[in-house]
């Protein structure tokens, strides 16, 4: 039997692995304490503590990857290192046909539409793209690119990103979520993931305020025009 259908799906895999990576890590150098002042109130999404999710939620999906990748080369080097290092049973990863489910091929699609999007945003601002909330030394608005159609797109990119994650996480992670330990550490990630979703909604309405309050009428002119804070047409 051709390993093509099992190379194809370790490959989408990890590149999901790398997009999600890239969607997570902050693209430029931490604000400095005074440029994180100009923004009060504090960062409502607790830094931190969204930082620690997103390393873990990286460790879960690379973990869930490289177990389905070894169950479908078992006589590879790699695979027969590794397998055995994990806390279950190596009968548990008995995969079936090497195929792209449509769940999977959701979730893959999302965290890559995610990826593109995010990156763009992160071309469009530059240097001004930090995940801490702040106005950098001689910030600029930005109207470009994607900020031409919604005024907070990195947030929409996350969003897409994080939703596939989830799929592919699911899809690929089913041996380790038959365990109790599988299901906790899924849970983490449900719910952290679904935290932060909820504090993007309230961080775009600081950062509008924040916006307004430094460009003014620039910034009024390019809301009118860009109605939408996220999602087109929704929010």
């Amino acid at each position: 039997m051709s390993d093509a259908p099992a190379a194809l799906r370790a490959a989408l895999l990890a590149l999901v692995g790398v997009c999600y990576h890239t969607c997570v890590t902050p693209p430029n150098r931490a604000p400095s304490a005074s440029e994180r002042a100009k923004a009060q109130p504090a960062d409502p999404l607790g830094f931190r503590i969204i930082r620690r999710s997103q390393v873990f939620n990286q460790t879960v999906l690379w973990t869930f990857i490289l177990s389905d990748t070894a169950a479908h080369f078992p006589t590879h080097p790699l695979s027969a290192r590794l397998l055995p290092l994990l806390p279950l049973p190596v009968s548990q990863f008995q995969p079936g046909p090497a195929r792209i489910t449509a769940p999977l091929a959701l979730g893959i699609t999302l965290v890559l539409a995610g990826t593109a999007l995010r990156t763009a945003s992160y071309r469009a601002l530059g240097r001004l793209f930090t995940f801490e909330l702040a106005l950098r030394d001689a910030h600029a608005l930005v109207t470009r690119g994607p900020y031409a159609l919604v005024r907070h797109p990195g947030y929409l990119g996350a969003v897409l990103a994080h939703t596939g994650m989830l799929l592919v996480g699911a899809a690929v992670g089913a041996p380790w979520l038959r365990t109790v330990g599988g299901r906790a550490a899924g849970a983490v990630v449900l719910g952290g993931v679904g935290w932060v979703m909820a504090g993007f909604v309230k961080r775009v309405r600081i950062e509008d305020a924040l916006m307004r309050g430094a460009f003014g009428g620039e910034w009024e002119e390019w809301a009118r025009r860009v109605r939408w804070r996220i999602v087109p047409g929704v929010f």
